[in-house]
């Protein structure tokens, strides 16, 4: 006896059956629809003004369901709206965890990337008429440090003014801090500030 299985052209979930067996079917009929549920793919309409540093593999930020990913970039479709003058990008999200279906965010570069001083945004001291940190000197002593505040990424804030990439900053405790006072640490070893792109 003849076998008439069929045979799916990738490992997947069954999401609906649109003939059931011992029902005829004509070559091309749609038989089930079938999911890939693990090589998952966003498609997001992003401004055509955004796309140009964008090319095949570049990794962008994919945020839903509570976390965010960095995805590549399978392709973009050289085609744009004329309407909303936006392109289609498509990211590849193979074995990530996300759920079909799941709405998510795509993060995109307004601007060339820079090198910027970065802190954690728990150094930062905010008071109603300013903000600041507390960086500490090679005789452990904090100076308190006027900032102003840039781009913010995670748990990192880029701030402005008279700090080295490679400054010792007070993370926690600032608060109690005052200008000039000798500061100490116990296991935990101190941490300087960052540079990002």
């Amino acid at each position: 006896m003849a076998d008439f299985g069929l045979k799916a052209p990738f490992a997947g979930s069954v999401v609906s059956q649109a003939i059931q067996t011992g029902e005829y079917a004509q070559t091309g009929t749609a038989i089930v629809r079938l999911v890939d549920t693990v090589n998952l793919e966003v498609s997001a309409q992003v401004p055509a003004s955004l796309v140009q540093p964008i090319k095949k593999g570049t990794l962008i930020e994919v945020s839903g369901m509570g976390r965010s990913v960095m995805a590549p970039v399978r392709a973009l479709v050289p085609v744009g709206d004329s309407i909303n003058r936006t392109m289609e990008l498509r990211i590849s999200l193979k074995d990530t965890g996300f759920l079909v279906g799941t709405p998510v965010r795509v993060t995109l570069a307004t601007a060339q990337p820079k090198e910027v001083v970065a802190v954690p945004r728990d150094a930062l001291i905010l008071r109603s008429n300013s903000q600041y940190i507390f960086v500490v000197d090679e005789d452990n002593v904090a100076h308190k440090q006027d900032v102003l505040l840039g781009y913010a990424e995670g748990e990192m804030i880029e701030v402005i003014g008279d700090v080295s990439s490679n400054a010792t900053v007070i993370i926690r405790g600032g608060e109690r801090l005052r200008d000039g006072q000798s500061v100490s640490w116990g296991e935990a070893e101190p941490k300087t500030t960052s540079e990002a792109g």
